[in-house]
């Protein structure tokens, strides 16, 4: 397998307040907390990126940039964008085929229900009710360039929450 990609949920978010956009909304304290001790894990399973992509809403985003910080990958160099909040699934395979071939490790922070619905369409794999907040799906792709990435390419890995309170 030549390329892996790990897709995340965000962490837990905020109700939205009377007026708020849903785009605006903040982590819980939970969420911080849960986002942060994810990305430790993955360190300590020695996972490395090359490359952290989020949706550009303020939670994902922040989401990604804990993740960062954990895994010793420079804040600044998360690639956010807008076209990937609330989106449909062909957005989001857009955006992975432009992924440039020579990462061969990705992180994609997003929001459910369009994370879920692209794990199952790249894996085959049913979620059984999605993805939870800060869920990790593993997935690995026998495959040269990005673009190669289509429907049931994907072996699922593994799918589980990396952060568990006790």
């Amino acid at each position: 397998m030549t390329k892996q990609l790990l897709l995340i949920r965000h962490a837990e978010a905020e109700t939205p307040y009377w007026g708020q956009k849903d785009f605006d909304r903040e982590l819980t304290s939970h969420g911080v907390i849960s986002a942060s001790v994810t990305g430790k894990k993955l360190k300590e399973q020695e996972f490395v990126p090359d490359l952290i992509l989020t949706s550009a809403a303020n939670r994902a985003k922040t989401t990604a940039i804990l993740l960062a910080e954990q895994l010793g990958y420079e804040a600044h160099n998360v690639q956010s964008a807008v076209e990937i909040y609330n989106c449909s699934l062909n957005t989001l395979m857009d955006y992975i085929h432009k992924i440039d071939s020579r990462c061969e490790k990705v992180i994609l922070v997003n929001h459910n229900p369009s994370i879920s619905y692209l794990v199952e369409y790249l894996t085959n794999e049913n979620l059984y009710g999605g993805m939870n907040p800060i869920a990790v799906a593993n997935i690995a792709f026998d495959v040269a360039k990005w673009s190669e990435v289509g429907q049931r390419t994907g072996k699922l890995l593994w799918h589980k929450e990396l952060y568990h309170s006790h």
